[in-house]
């Protein structure tokens, strides 16, 4: 029961603090202040029956149930008047709401300014700090959403007037796409740098392959949904530059590839393949892309004869485990 008085008596000041209290009392008063009232009636009836028949009790027990009874009239009178006023909470939750409400159109038209800016899509401007800045922006706004989503739910759960929150929903949307513009153009120039000068044997092929469709993907949202710049081109230009690789770089990190294989690729290439030291990088230099169609084509036959390999070992055991079957059939017939 201090508790509850506790809460009662602290004032709430958030929204979300309006909210508890406001359940809070509706709870306490529709289900907990019976079940504390029946229980100190048991309470009650008990002390009776000690008094009446002159039962020893714990001093203790009855000094606890006597605190109880004033304890319990706080609370009872605590949640009376505050179920009396109950309206006066619903204003102070409503005037919260209002608040945020203000906040978050200055906050979006101030946003909105600063995502059409000339600079959002100039190509001279740097990256890193747009795609940072922008992300903050993004973060904000994404906040506010969050808000207005618990917000939106309060208002239907007390039965209030709903708040729309579309002019949020589509500056965050005009932020999200400049920032993915942004994000991707550092983003990409990361990958290919880290890419370009790694130890080619060490490049995983699936994951530059994941990561190259991803940044297709981008390029292509960005480029439908945001208004004609000069930056998407140079976004696309660079992820079409790296499509063009990706079929190299996968015949070169195809894992079937032997020995013979590398000996007949360098052979022909005129290239230490297998340098440890060797990057994509070096590789372009040297003009490998000329020789793509030879190069799949070994990395094919390697990849066929793997393949090859694989299923004959596979009849293989089939046929010894078919053998050592059929012999402790004949066993078992003879015994």
């Amino acid at each position: 029961m201090e508790t509850a008085i506790a809460t009662l008596e602290k004032e709430p000041k958030t929204a979300d603090e309006y909210v508890d209290y406001l359940l809070f009392i509706d709870n306490i008063q529709e289900e907990q202040m019976d079940d504390m009232e029946r229980e100190l009636d048991i309470c009650s009836e008990i002390s009776d029956l000690i008094d009446t028949y002159q039962m020893s009790g714990n001093d203790e027990d009855v000094g606890g149930y006597t605190g109880l009874v004033p304890l319990l009239n706080q609370l009872r009178n605590l949640v009376d008047y505050q179920m009396m006023y109950r309206e006066n909470l619903i204003l102070g939750l409503m005037e919260q709401f209002q608040i945020f409400n203000d906040k978050v159109l200055v906050d979006v038209e101030e946003v909105l300014l600063r995502a059409y800016s000339p600079q959002v899509l100039d190509p001279q401007s740097r990256p890193s700090e747009l795609a940072h800045s922008l992300g903050e922006d993004k973060d904000l706004l994404v906040g506010y959403q969050e808000h207005a989503t618990r917000f939106n739910r309060y208002q239907n759960q007390f039965k209030l007037e709903v708040t729309n929150y579309d002019r949020l929903e589509e500056v965050l949307q005009e932020v999200k796409l400049r920032h993915l513009l942004w994000n991707s153009m550092k983003n990409l120039d990361t990958k290919r740098n880290e890419w370009d000068h790694l130890p080619f044997k060490d490049l995983n092929a699936d994951e530059i392959v994941e990561t190259v469709t991803n940044f297709t993907i981008y390029a292509e949202t960005l480029e439908n949904d945001l208004p004609p710049n000069a930056v998407v081109p140079i976004l696309k230009a660079k992820v079409d530059s790296l499509v063009l690789q990706l079929p190299l770089i996968i015949d070169l990190r195809n894992p079937n590839l032997k020995r013979r294989h590398w000996e007949e690729l360098e052979k022909v290439l005129d290239q230490n393949l297998t340098n440890e030291l060797i990057t994509l990088t070096m590789l372009n230099e040297a003009g490998i892309q000329q020789y793509a169609e030879f190069i799949h084509e070994i990395s094919s036959q390697a990849t066929s004869e793997f393949e090859a390999e694989f299923l004959q070992k596979n009849v293989g055991k089939q046929s010894v485990l078919g053998i050592v079957f059929e012999h402790v059939s004949e066993d078992e017939q003879e015994g």
